[in-house]
């Protein structure tokens, strides 16, 4: 088996080296490919990460009528408590709501005495959110119907924008990445093919002697398997480097909060996998598709 995987592997070694412009052409392409898919991720990660952002700082704020009742309100809380979408719930009572609105007038609050004997301002419930499902109107629409309730402050425009941005972005994201392993295996199909032809008659010989197709086979299937790791590695490497120096730099120069690089330590795995994945399956693939033809003697 050692000798087997060492005759394979100096086999491979010399076909590379022999047509090292065309091997050198196709890990340029394939590293071109895999870094435009790790930026479609990259991307993706990052808009998503701002549209959560978006949605955190979008609460829904629930305003109580003066004359709820403790059973209303205890029913409201415990409506909120059961639903999955609500990821935070603050009580503001009718003196905390006043005392924040003074503090944002930034004025005296001597100012404001009058306000503190006849306070107008309602108490109420800010909530957080996750909008994974999509459904956060169902929420507010039970919360709206609830007795004790005089009305719900909630921007659903924004938050229905934000999400069908960030679905857009992901489809668009994975179709690119479909037709770009589409196009890698385009280019490995062809570079083994070169291969082949260089090598057809070494090929046939070896078919009359009674060489198995799997012995003539892997030399070229781990030829592209080789390009394929090799050219995920380069890939990674760059990604890495690009993303660090350049794209972390270009969004954390905006100086906005809401517009912050998502650390590469987050998304590391999904772009390894995928190269690691596309470099294996579209280089062993395609030198499958391309040697299949020159078997049939």
């Amino acid at each position: 088996m050692g000798e087997r995987l060492s005759y394979f592997l100096k086999d491979v070694f010399k076909s590379i080296w022999r047509n090292r412009m065309m091997a050198l052409a196709s890990l340029f392409v394939l590293v071109s490919c895999m870094l435009i898919m790790g930026t479609s991720v990259i991307i993706s990660f990052n808009i998503n990460a701002v549209a959560e952002k978006i949605e955190n700082q979008n609460e829904i704020v629930i305003f109580l009528r003066d004359d709820i009742t403790q059973a209303e309100l205890t029913d409201l809380e415990r409506s909120i408590e059961r639903d999955s979408r609500i990821t935070k719930s603050i009580y503001f009572s009718k003196e905390q709501a006043l005392q924040e609105y003074i503090e944002q007038q930034d004025g005296d609050e001597y100012l404001y005495e009058s306000l503190k004997e006849d306070n107008v301002l309602p108490a109420s419930f800010r909530l957080s959110f996750d909008n994974s499902d999509g459904k956060i109107s169902d929420s507010v629409s039970t919360f709206e119907k609830m007795a004790g309730v005089e009305k719900i402050r909630f921007n659903k425009d924004l938050v229905d924008k934000v999400d069908n941005f960030s679905k857009i972005i992901n489809f668009v994201g994975i179709w690119l990445i479909i037709v770009l392993a589409i196009v890698s295996l385009f280019i490995i199909q062809n570079t083994i093919k070169i291969a082949l032809f260089t090598r057809k008659k070494e090929i046939n010989i070896m078919k009359y002697v009674g060489a198995t197709d799997s012995f003539i086979q892997a030399p070229f299937v781990l030829e592209g398997v080789l390009i394929g790791i090799v050219s995920s590695a380069v890939a990674f490497g760059i990604q890495y480097i690009l993303y660090q120096k350049v794209i972390s730099g270009i969004l954390d120069s905006f100086g906005i909060d809401l517009i912050s690089a998502v650390p590469f330590s987050e998304m590391q795995l999904y772009i390894l996998v995928p190269f690691a994945l596309t470099g294996l399956i579209v280089g062993g693939i395609g030198s499958l598709m391309s040697i299949r033809k020159y078997l049939q003697v």
